[in-house]
């Protein structure tokens, strides 16, 4: 999977921010259905040439529960739970095409729905891109059972028990909040759907103060259930904000493969440094070439590597430690400049 773009409906226009997940990562929060129907226009005109699928889906939580179903219609139980929704009808609104698939494979009627995102997975495989356009729905309580259909309420943090599908992995770590978060811990932080022993999640960003200018990288490693491994700055000097992003990946990654780490998972909220990463785009900046290079080393020393692209607020953590390290510089510039004037 793809992610190419991402878009924040909280605003009257939206806006493009280039650069997101193996899948392509459209963010529409809480927008409406003009909104909706820019985003979709735009895809069309983008992906016009391209094969692509449009499905609808819902988040339909219970409490802290969010309900996942499993096919069992050819036989395999080995199917990966997914969201309830299915392929967009044609001549049908988006809204009224989720409540038949939801009232198919779940037996109840939809109550209401709330668009929550869009994101555009590319199916390597199939050459084909599959639009998601996900509600944030909730349903009535009078359900039927239907045939083939095994219905979960699951937990967020007991998901490793379970194989998802892609869509529901990205969905459910967008929206679902930590165990931690349950029981108090202010983390602001988003946690993902599987938690592996040996992988870590890696939140980095790079600021400079005038780009080009005074510039500090920052990360945080976690573990995938949340807990904080190591969080730092590393103060860069003069160059612009294109390079600090960089660096803070490569130290990152350095720090992962340092605390034994095989298997990361790289959250950036730099659109265009994530598809560069995956090859989509090229590097045409010589000055980020040696950084970029550098980085790819490193990703060969790792048995899996994936990049993320997540929103800014998702990724307040890593900016923080890049102004703290700004702020320090600062700070002692000033008090260097006052020992000199003495």
């Amino acid at each position: 999977m793809i992610f190419l773009t991402s878009y924040d409906t909280g605003v009257q226009h939206p806006r493009a921010s280039w650069g997101s997940y193996e899948s392509t990562h459209l963010c529409v929060k809480q927008g409406n259905i003009k909104c909706l129907c820019w985003t979709y226009c735009f895809l069309r005109k983008f992906l016009l040439y391209m094969k692509q699928r449009v499905l609808v889906k819902a988040i339909i939580r219970r409490g802290d529960k969010t309900l996942l179903l499993r096919d069992l219609s050819r036989g395999d139980t080995a199917t990966p739970l997914g969201l309830p929704g299915g392929r967009l009808h044609l001549g049908v609104q988006p809204e009224q095409s989720l409540s038949q698939h939801i009232k198919s494979q779940v037996g109840a009627e939809v109550k209401s729905v709330q668009l929550f995102d869009v994101v555009v997975l590319y199916d390597v495989k199939n050459s084909t891109n599959n639009i998601y356009v996900v509600y944030l729905a909730t349903i009535d309580n009078n359900k039927t059972v239907v045939k083939n259909i095994e219905m979960h309420w699951l937990h967020v943090w007991d998901l490793q028990q379970h194989t998802l599908t892609d869509i529901a992995q990205a969905m459910i770590g967008s929206y679902s909040p930590s165990k931690d978060n349950y029981y108090g811990n202010n983390n602001n932080d988003v946690i993902p759907s599987t938690y592996i022993a040996d992988r870590a999640v890696i939140y980095s960003d790079g600021g400079s103060r005038g780009n080009p200018g005074v510039s500090a990288a920052g990360y945080v490693i976690k573990t995938t259930e949340g807990s904080v491994v190591e969080n730092n700055g590393v103060f860069l000097g003069i160059t612009t904000s294109a390079q600090a992003e960089y660096n803070a990946l490569k130290i990152a990654l350095e720090r992962a493969l340092v605390l034994g780490f095989k298997k990361v998972e790289c959250r950036i909220d730099n659109l265009m440094i994530v598809n560069q990463m995956k090859g989509i785009y090229q590097v045409k900046n010589r000055q980020l070439w040696p950084v970029h290079e550098y980085i790819i080393d490193l990703i060969s020393q790792f048995d899996e590597v994936e990049f993320v692209h997540v929103r800014r607020e998702f990724n307040t953590f890593a900016d923080s430690e890049v102004n703290r390290i700004l702020d320090e510089h600062a700070t002692e510039a000033i008090a260097d400049q006052s020992l000199d004037s003495v």
